[in-house]
């Protein structure tokens, strides 16, 4: 009987082996030991295993051995759960509307078996790995910096005409491992268990369950289909693991059976090297901090990124008629988005924007004068740009003739069907002359005042086009996102732009798509096209795990649409959905309405008078939060750790946080628990161990320690938010409306100076996680924890009780929350906590709000 397992095919070997009369085989190499940036490295030549660990001991990786089930002839036709292995690939592509469907057809892979020709010295570890039939691929672990190193893989051979190499390399699965990350990720938080294959693509409508195609797979989303998928993970073992790869790549993430499994073109790296780099921890922030070094790290968008935003359509009186409506209701707001200021009209219910790249005269006749009077009434003004080029337009007469669109292999101009089945290109942004062109555009519109832009889409380069700088269309397809977001950079930070031009410094794009190295260029990234509901494929439930794994790439300034855009397949937005999406809006970094593909039809906030004060009343909470969302952008542009993020960042020892997706951290100090679920009015929070916490809402309750899941109450208009004991957090005052400095008749940051609301979550006297708070300001303040004081006291004089209207200084107490009215920097005491209130003017306005639970 022929045997057909793999475990039978390995006992028959064992049984020939044993019944030879060859000689002994030769002695097994020893081991050969590194320390490569502060990591510790074991490779073991025969079998093959290389073994990293952190300076503890604890493993991080252990891999590259081969499974001894493997026949001695190297070959196997699935993917190697462990070891490395190498094989060639044929391809054919299926594009349309910018989604791809791939057939890969491979040669058997090789699998590597031992280290030759092994070479050690202070910052490096090389070695040949080989089979049987010979040298495989070329390894080397290298230090790349304290807690960082890498192994690249370079194939031994190259491929015939027409196929493309991929490495493939595997490790074994830590029972107890878990993984965040890979970008933006609808379906999936924890990552354990999943097969994640990575490459920027339109996300589809709708997502299905697993990654396997329907019949419509050019409009129907995968589980992974992605505009911003990043290949790098964050492991509860310790590290951040990332393949430094602009080609596609597909992670097993303990999926099959015991083995973390990454395999890649490795044609489309550099130098045809597979390069994995390992991050240490111990902490996820230790580790995050290393790879965003490494990759980059978020900008600090201007502060116009946090205040809230609105838009409109249908030209310049519908823009101010918005305007005036949203400061007659008194609601704050300091940017209005008009993405049809290039044209735009209804079919049927749904609203088509014009391809065009200037501004239409019939919808907006006095662009510049609009842009003006919206400066004057507290609004910035945000247009909207891709790089599609629409054949028969005049956009197309001003670009193709100079070759300024991807070609095809013929020069012709590489055409095809866009949204709106016409004709269309694509600008090669590998083209100078064609960036130089696209950058004089965005010029333009930012040299009339305009404050930025959508920068939409970065999914649809073909990967059979001819580019101009001669590079392969495989291994820069991902690459065209951060092209693109290059040539907004390059616009918004110009000067010599002429005396109506934004403030430079207050200018910003807002983006969707990107791959490894994007994060640093885009002041804000939104969350794609949601349907417009609450559904799990597509709704508002994936804005939550998108941005948790974006976060894990140090993407920070991030928001979606509210409520949804998507309504095919769909129905219109309902108040439920933008109840509630308004209410995780407000929490989010940026908060942006958006009217969705059919306006007349979605639940808005001008739909009636309840949605208005719903809105308002949670972006006057957004507005208020704005010193914090700037201390937090700062902090994350100084760590790489983001606005948002995983409960995991925050906890790593407690195990449930990694496998909680419906949950998140703002900062260190706000667990934010949203109602996702239709028709939902409670909902389990999970309260991580380690810290003890307080409702912001609600009637004041004593501390809650973590480590525990409650049942908390949430009707419509209410999200369950805590906040952690130990926490400071400055805020404004209530009153303001708008961040945009030349505003009249309308309370901009200016108007309020230093005056501040602080919230203070004291008690306990165990050493607090936030004792310290600075605004990027320069404000600051201290909170300590000592004996209870009676009374509440202001420089050390007590404070009297308050009025029915509070007049500076006195006090609101009750038994464990003290509201105080002070004027200045100074010491206020209550309960058992002291707060220090250091800098700003000497009549600087305060109301903190101190609660000793």
């Amino acid at each position: 009987m022929i045997p057909t397992s793999r475990t039978a095919l390995a006992a028959a070997f064992f049984a020939l082996s044993c019944s030879s009369n060859a000689e002994d085989p030769p002695p097994v190499p020893a081991p050969v030991e590194a320390t490569l940036g502060g990591l510790k490295v074991r490779l073991e030549p025969d079998p093959l295993r290389i073994v990293v660990s952190a300076a503890d001991g604890s493993v991080l990786f252990d891999g590259l051995a081969p499974k001894n089930v493997l026949p001695p002839s190297d070959e196997v036709d699935p993917p190697p759960l462990t070891g490395l292995a190498v094989r060639d690939v044929e391809t054919r592509v299926q594009a349309l509307y910018g989604s791809y469907q791939f057939t890969d057809t491979g040669t058997q892979w090789r699998v590597a078996r031992r280290a030759s020709a092994v070479k050690s010295d202070a910052s490096s570890l090389s070695f040949d790995a080989v089979d049987h039939a010979g040298k495989v691929a070329a390894v080397q672990i290298r230090a790349e910096g304290d807690g960082e190193l890498s192994i690249g893989v370079t194939p031994a051979t190259t491929p015939k005409p027409g196929a493309r190499t991929w490495t493939s390399i595997a490790a074994r699965c830590d029972p107890d491992d878990h993984f965040l990350g890979f970008g933006a990720q609808a379906r999936d938080v924890d990552h354990r268990g999943t097969i994640v294959p990575l490459f920027v693509t339109e996300p589809g409508i709708g997502k299905r369950d697993d990654d396997d195609p329907l019949a419509v797979w050019y409009i129907a989303g995968t589980r992974h289909a992605s505009s911003y998928p990043v290949p790098v993970y964050l492991a509860k073992s310790g590290y951040v693991g990332a393949l430094d790869t602009n080609g596609r790549a597909t992670f097993g993430m303990c999926a099959e059976e015991d083995a973390l499994r990454i395999t890649a073109d490795s044609d489309a790296a550099p130098g045809r090297t597979f390069l994995f780099r390992i991050f240490a921890g111990p902490t996820p922030k230790a580790a995050l901090a290393r790879s965003t070094a490494r990759f980059g790290r978020p900008r600090v968008p201007p502060r116009l990124a946090f205040a809230p935003w609105n838009d409109t359509i249908q030209g310049s009186a519908k823009v101010r008629e918005l305007a005036k409506y949203l400061r007659d209701k008194d609601v704050p707001s300091s940017a209005i988005w008009y993405e049809d200021w290039r044209g735009g009209r209804f079919v049927g219910d749904d609203y088509k924007l014009s391809e065009e790249w200037d501004v239409d005269p019939t919808l907006y006749p006095d662009l510049p004068g609009l842009v003006a009077d919206l400066h004057a009434q507290g609004f910035a003004s945000f247009t909207y740009f891709n790089t599609f080029v629409e054949k028969g337009l005049k956009i197309w007469e001003e670009t193709a003739p100079k070759g300024y669109l991807v070609k095809k292999q013929d020069d012709a101009v590489y055409e095809f069907t866009n949204v709106k089945q016409k004709p269309a290109g694509l600008v090669d942004l590998t083209n100078e002359a064609a960036r130089r062109f696209v950058e004089g555009k965005l010029k333009a519109n930012l040299a009339i005042g305009v404050d930025g832009f959508m920068g939409d889409y970065g999914e649809w380069l073909q990967l059979d086009a001819k580019l101009e700088d001669g590079s392969d269309p495989w291994a820069t397809h991902n690459l065209y996102p951060q092209l693109w977001q290059q040539a907004q950079r390059a616009a918004l930070d110009a000067d010599g732009l002429g005396d109506e031009a934004s403030p430079k410094e207050r200018r910003l794009s807002f983006v969707r798509s990107g791959w490894l190295r994007t994060t640093p260029l885009a002041d804000v990234v939104w969350a794609g096209d949601q349907a417009t509901d609450l559904s799990v494929d597509d709704g508002l439930p994936t804005v939550v795990a998108m941005g948790l794994g974006l976060s894990i790439a140090g993407v920070s300034t991030y928001g979606s649409d509210i409520a949804g855009y998507q309504v095919a397949l769909r129905k219109p937005t309902d108040r439920e959905t933008f109840f509630r999406w308004t209410e995780l809006g407000a929490w989010s970094p940026v908060m942006r309405t958006h009217h969705g593909t059919q306006p007349l039809k979605n639940w808005m906030l001008q739909t009636d008078e309840e949605s208005t004060q719903h809105f308002r009343r949670y972006a006057i909470v957004h507005q208020q939060l704005l010193p914090y969302w700037e201390l937090l952008a700062k902090e994350a542009n100084a760590t790489g750790v983001s606005i948002w993020r995983h409960l995991a960042v925050e906890f790593p020892e407690d195990g449930q946080a990694w496998t909680t997706h419906d949950q998140l951290m703002v900062g260190p100090s706000f667990l934010v628990a949203p109602i996702v679920k239709k028709g939902a009015t409670k909902r389990a929070v999970y309260l991580p161990r380690g810290a003890s916490w307080v409702p912001l809402g609600g009637p004041l309750v004593k501390a809650i320690e973590g480590g525990r899941t409650i049942d908390v109450d949430a009707p419509l208009g209410e999200i369950p938010v805590f906040v952690r004991r130990g926490s400071i957090v400055p805020m404004l005052p209530d009153t303001v409306r708008t961040v945009i400095t030349e505003a009249k008749g309308v309370v901009r940051v200016e108007d309020v100076g230093d005056d501040r609301e602080l919230l203070v979550v004291a008690g306990g006297t165990t050493a607090l996680p936030t004792s310290t708070v600075t605004e990027v300001a320069g404000l600051r303040y201290e909170l300590t924890v000592g004996a209870s004081v009676a009374a509440a006291s202001w420089n050390d004089a007590p404070l009297a009780e308050c009025a029915a209207a509070p007049v500076a200084p006195c006090a609101k107490t009750s038994s464990d929350r003290v509201e105080a009215w002070v004027t200045g920097p100074g010491k206020l005491t209550a309960g058992n906590a002291t707060v220090a209130i250091v800098g700003g003017k000497a009549d600087r306005k305060l109301h903190v709000d101190v609660r000793t639970p």
